[in-house]
């Protein structure tokens, strides 16, 4: 029996601030500890690769770095899927990964669109070799979601506080090398604790 993940980013609609926080707080929590263990990569985390379900879950945690975290929820759960495109080192040390140069359409979408800009940013920075393990790929990603909640998802609740904290995020998710950098982002200032084993 497979658990219900609940619907993806681009059919779920936020309640609020709180909501959107928590939803990319999960999500870069989650990059960031798949990053330490395995050299994951997504590389193909568009809005409708992240399931959200809102089920009253206060707190998810983590572990990263040896140290055990504690990320407030606000009621709700986040669960990637659809790992096609990932690259990660098994447990035998083997890189498994989709050599993308193999499906050029992926890069063909059309100038301006976000998701496939996306896929243009990965082949830069991955200089087209996709054995290579470069997590900032997964911060593209992150940029890209940030973009989608700010275009699409904000509840008309949010505030210029809440929009220019998004809007930092997006920033500097460009500009990360990997999801733990963003972990410290200050959109997340107060939103999770951590204690050491």
């Amino acid at each position: 029996m497979v658990a219900d993940g609940g619907v993806d980013l681009e059919h779920f609609e936020p309640r609020s601030f709180e909501e959107i926080r928590s939803i990319l707080m999960q999500l870069t929590m989650t990059l960031a500890v798949a990053e330490e263990a395995c050299q994951f990569e997504h590389r193909d985390l568009h809005w409708g690769n992240l399931l959200i379900v809102r089920d009253g879950t206060e707190a998810v945690q983590y572990r990263l770095r040896d140290v055990d975290i504690t990320v407030q929820a606000a009621g709700v759960r986040v669960t990637l899927i659809d790992f096609t495109l990932s690259r990660l080192v098994t447990s035998e040390g083997e890189v498994a990964f989709c050599d993308l140069s193999l499906d050029p359409e992926i890069f063909n979408g059309p100038k301006g669109d976000i998701q496939a800009e996306t896929y243009r940013r990965m082949r830069k920075a991955t200089g087209g070799d996709w054995q290579r393990h470069v997590p900032g790929t997964n911060t593209l990603w992150l940029h890209y979601l940030a973009d989608v909640v700010l275009a699409h998802k904000l509840p008309a609740a949010c505030g210029r506080d809440a929009k220019s904290a998004l809007r930092g995020f997006r920033k500097d998710a460009m500009a990360s090398q990997a999801a733990a950098e963003l972990v410290w982002h200050e959109l997340f200032s107060g939103q999770w604790t951590g204690d050491a084993a």
